[in-house]
């Protein structure tokens, strides 16, 4: 949960795909493929009721604050041939998918993830997801992506967040 851009927004898991092996004819890589959802609200009455959570007020719940710093390459897929064209990170676009490469900073510990979005969620997105993150991955030769350190964003920043807390390393807002 986050307030951002003037919204609260709420990320819960929809479901858990598995384990896919990517560019399978090399074994290169593998990785955790989920399903999210996004919920955003907005208005005087949800500002009201939720910004005082994000405040630096003592009443106001712990926050821990997340400092993010990210890349992004989007493209555009075509829903009939399932080509690719990168397009600017801010264009609108109804069927595509994003690299995000990103530093999170939580306390003093500093980490790093790439992770590969895909939309809409539709019968024919998970052949398309596949072809979009080889193709990203065809560039990377020397790199090898395992299940082992494959985890979604919120549970990278839940993991973060509990191992600056066990190390002490969290500071207290001002």
């Amino acid at each position: 949960m986050k307030w951002r851009e003037g919204q609260l927004q709420i990320k819960g898991l929809e479901s858990s795909l598995g384990t896919q092996v990517f560019r399978a004819h090399e074994g290169h890589h593998a990785g955790r493929v989920e399903r999210w959802m996004k919920w955003s609200y907005e208005g005087k009455s949800i500002e009201s009721a939720f910004s005082p959570w994000f405040s630096n007020s003592q009443s106001a719940p712990k926050i821990v604050e997340v400092h993010k710093t990210r890349c992004l390459r989007k493209m555009r897929i075509n829903p009939f041939t399932g080509a690719l064209s990168e397009v600017d990170a801010s264009a609108p676009i109804n069927r595509g998918g994003v690299l995000e490469g990103t530093d999170l900073r939580v306390g003093e510990r500093s980490y790093c993830s790439i992770a590969f979005e895909a939309f809409p969620n539709d019968s024919a997105m998970h052949g398309h997801f596949t072809t979009f993150v080889n193709t990203f991955l065809e560039t990377l030769p020397d790199i090898r992506l395992e299940e082992a350190n494959s985890m979604s964003y919120p549970r990278l920043a839940a993991n973060a967040v509990a191992a600056t807390i066990r190390a002490g390393l969290l500071g207290e807002k001002k």
